[in-house]
C-alpha cells in the first residue's frame, strides 16, 4: 500500500504490535514488533475497542482510566466514548487521536485502523500509517480503506481456519 502497516493484539491497556511492514529506520515512525500502542490514542486501539467484547472493553477502560495523556480522558467520558465507538462501527475504521499524533510524531504522522474480527468480535487490529503533509485522511480512506479491510478480513479468516483445525 506504499505506507507502513502494523498488526496488533490486545494486552490489558494497549495494543501490542506483533507484525509490521516497516523496515529499519531512524525515526519513531518505524515501530518494531513489541511496541505498545495506547488504546485511546491510536487507530489500532480504537478499532479494536469499537468491536471487542464489552467485558474486555470495560476492563481495559478501568485499567487506563487514570492514565496520563489527554487522549485517555475519553476513558472517563462514557457518553463521548460511546459516540466515538459508534462512529467507528458505522464508518468501519478508526483514526489516530490528534493529541497523540502531536505528542508522539510532532503531528507529522497519522493512521487509520480496522478491526481483525473472529466471529464478529475483534481479536486484533490492522493499521496504515501515513505522513500528514503527504496525504490527507480523506484520500487515505478513499484509496486504501477497502484494501486494509480486505487484509483484516483475510487475517480473520486465517485465524478462523486455524481455530477450526484447518490450514490458514
Amino acid at each position: 500500500l506504499q505506507w507502513p502497516s502494523d498488526v496488533a493484539i490486545f494486552d490489558r491497556d494497549a495494543m501490542i504490535v506483533v507484525r509490521t511492514s516497516r523496515g529499519e529506520g531512524f525515526v519513531h515512525f518505524n515501530r518494531r514488533p513489541g511496541y505498545r500502542a495506547p488504546l485511546l490514542g491510536t487507530s489500532l486501539g480504537m478499532a479494536f475497542l469499537a468491536f471487542c467484547d464489552e467485558d474486555m472493553r470495560a476492563g481495559a477502560l478501568a485499567e487506563i482510566g487514570a492514565s496520563p495523556g489527554s487522549w485517555n480522558a475519553l476513558a472517563r467520558d462514557p457518553e463521548g466514548l460511546g459516540r466515538r465507538l459508534a462512529a467507528i462501527r458505522r464508518d468501519g475504521y478508526a483514526t489516530m487521536n490528534t493529541a497523540y499524533a502531536d505528542s508522539s510524531y510532532n503531528g507529522a504522522a497519522s493512521a487509520v485502523g480496522v478491526p481483525i474480527l473472529l466471529g464478529g468480535v475483534a481479536v486484533g487490529s490492522l493499521n496504515l500509517m501515513y505522513l500528514r503533509h503527504s496525504v490527507d485522511e480523506a484520500t487515505v480512506v478513499k484509496r486504501f480503506l477497502a484494501t486494509l479491510q480486505e487484509g483484516a478480513t483475510a487475517i480473520g479468516k486465517a485465524l478462523a481456519a486455524v481455530r477450526a483445525g484447518g490450514e490458514g
